[in-house]
């Protein structure tokens, strides 16, 4: 079942029963950022003796945290922890990093964009873009300094669709990190993308599945 969806205006909704109903095969409901990780520890070989602090940089900004193999917390609300002083958030907090850095807030102010991929071209002739962008994986970066702090992972890794943005963002991203960090959370801690890129939830999934 799905517990909580307040975007679509979900609580409690029996989905993979639902879908059973229509459907000639099992089905398996599961959280998105859960099935990235599981992606990882599939294709991309997470070794257990790591600890990590798993982002999904998407249409949202979702988080988990691993130690030992295992998921210690896969639902974290670290897209909601505040980086700003502006921006409304769907949470209805104000200044949440998700309205610095996620998806749905990168294309709200260009009804014709329909994706940051979009985004990433028109940024090579429109510098506004370009430093919308650039501000977006800096405020990324802030976010990832207060996880480094609190958590003390060893490896960052940043999936999802928007993970995919041109090399110079990531690496703003991860300079940022750096700079702005305590050298007792940068020396500890490396970021990184995804091996598996924007396929990770997709895998993840069907691994997922295939166990079941």
């Amino acid at each position: 079942s799905v517990l909580h969806a307040p975007d679509w205006g979900w609580e409690s909704v029996p989905l993979a029963y639902a879908l059973k109903k229509h459907l000639p095969f099992p089905v398996l409901v599961e959280n998105n950022v859960r099935s990235m990780v599981f992606g990882e520890r599939w294709f991309a070989e997470i070794s257990p003796e790591t600890t990590y602090f798993y982002v999904n940089w998407g249409e949202h900004i979702g988080a988990a945290w691993l130690a030992g193999g295992k998921i210690i917390s896969q639902d974290c609300q670290f897209g909601h922890i505040p980086v700003a002083q502006t921006g409304v958030c769907r949470c209805s907090a104000v200044g949440c990093l998700e309205t610095q850095a996620a998806g749905w807030a990168l294309i709200e102010n260009y009804p014709e964009v329909t994706s940051v991929k979009q985004l990433c071209s028109m940024a090579e002739s429109e510098s506004v873009i370009d430093g919308e962008l650039l501000q977006a994986a800096e405020s990324l970066a802030q976010g990832l300094i207060f996880a480094g702090a609190l958590l003390r992972p060893d490896k960052i890794i940043i999936g999802g669709g928007i993970a995919a943005l041109p090399d110079r963002y990531f690496s703003a991203l991860v300079k940022t990190f750096n700079r702005k960090a305590s050298p007792l959370i940068s020396k500890k801690t490396t970021i990184e993308r995804s091996q598996l890129g924007e396929r990770a939830g997709i895998l993840g999934t069907a691994a997922m599945a295939l166990d079941e």
